[in-house]
């Protein structure tokens, strides 16, 4: 009898509570559980390729003043290795300007004896401030009998609010003589450069690579280009995300289309 009693005291508790519970609160967090999941870059892959941290080579540095009677002068510094393959000549410059005659001091990168403007590599808008960036980590990699080295960047001006801005330069060197390389933006939300490149990869397991590129100017979507012999090809894959939380951001499962079923 006691036993019945507290069932029924356990029931009428449960109703009161609920009471104050609305049940489309409920289903509403059901919804969100099965149509949402939580964003990284490691689940557009099916598998992570073999990346390897390498240490950054070491540079001979050599600066120079610019427009030394300026009111704004400037620092060229030009950083050169010749131990690793690409042999890299870095020229970067202290300030991030240009005047009102339309002069730009555009920083550029020498990989094999072959420059390359940083602006025009990572596509900066014309009308934006030229690209300052630093070089940050490097990482090597082979996939189907091709050889990788993706290096790092960071913004030397980026404020730290928001999303820091990835940039990553991607060089097949499988042959040294004709190195292919693509210039990729996309968003970090861990906030860390040094960090394996996942952002990369075969989504559809179609012995190409493929480059996940989030951009948030465009209503957080996330877009699947495939990268070939040294092309970018938009493909029909992408990702909707929505920040459920600050920082924190999730798939809609049920209007994005990617590679593979998203679980």
């Amino acid at each position: 009898m006691k036993k019945a009693c507290y069932s029924i005291k356990m029931l009428l508790m449960w109703v009161v509570a609920l009471s104050f519970y609305p049940i489309n609160n409920v289903k509403g967090m059901i919804g969100e559980q099965k149509d949402s999941l939580s964003f990284s870059y490691e689940i557009v892959q099916r598998r992570i390729l073999p990346f390897k941290r390498i240490d950054l080579p070491k540079f001979a540095t050599k600066r120079r003043v610019i427009r030394a009677g300026s009111d704004v002068p400037n620092t060229l510094t030009v950083y050169r290795e010749h131990t690793s393959p690409l042999k890299i000549a870095f020229y970067q410059y202290s300030l991030n300007w240009f005047d009102n005659k339309g002069i730009r001091e555009l920083e550029k990168i020498e990989l094999a004896g072959k420059a390359y403007f940083i602006d025009s590599i990572f596509r900066n808008r014309p009308d934006n401030r030229p690209l300052r960036l630093e070089m940050s980590a490097m990482y090597e990699f082979s996939y189907n009998h091709r050889e990788f080295v993706s290096i790092h960047f960071e913004k030397t001006d980026f404020n730290g609010t928001g999303l820091q801005p990835w940039y990553i330069l991607l060089c097949e060197i499988t042959d040294p003589g004709f190195i292919k390389l693509y210039g990729l933006v996309t968003l970090n939300n861990n906030d860390e450069s040094y960090q394996e490149p996942t952002c990369i990869g075969d989504f559809d397991l179609d012995g190409s690579l493929e480059f996940a590129e989030w951009d948030n100017l465009q209503g957080n979507v996330v877009r699947c280009v495939s990268l070939r012999e040294g092309q970018r090809l938009l493909q029909p894959y992408f990702l909707i995300l929505y920040e459920a939380e600050k920082g924190n951001f999730y798939i809609d499962t049920t209007n994005s289309k990617w590679c593979f079923p998203l679980k």
